[in-house]
């Protein structure tokens, strides 16, 4: 599945995107509201998340059995943690 967000959509500080984000992951659907822009469904069992932070840079973060707890815990760690292994 591969999900596009743009947080410039939303207002949320990075704490309650902490949480909206788990929130997501946790109900397993990803609804197309506030920052999510677009949901596409493929044969990917990994989910990856496509997004425009507020500072204009593109991100990619990947989420899958691996590293869903470090996902659920914080998206932000989890794609500082995958930037510094690539």
């Amino acid at each position: 599945m591969k999900v596009y967000l743009d947080r410039n959509y939303c207002i949320r500080w990075s704490a309650a995107c902490e949480s909206c984000f788990a929130n997501h992951l946790t109900s397993g659907t990803m609804d197309t509201t506030d920052c999510v822009l677009d949901v596409v469904e493929d044969d990917d069992p990994a989910i990856t998340f496509v997004m425009r932070d507020r500072d204009g840079e593109r991100k990619l973060l990947v989420v899958d059995d691996s590293n869903w707890a470090d996902a659920y815990d914080s998206w932000m760690l989890l794609y500082e943690k995958q930037q510094a292994t690539q």
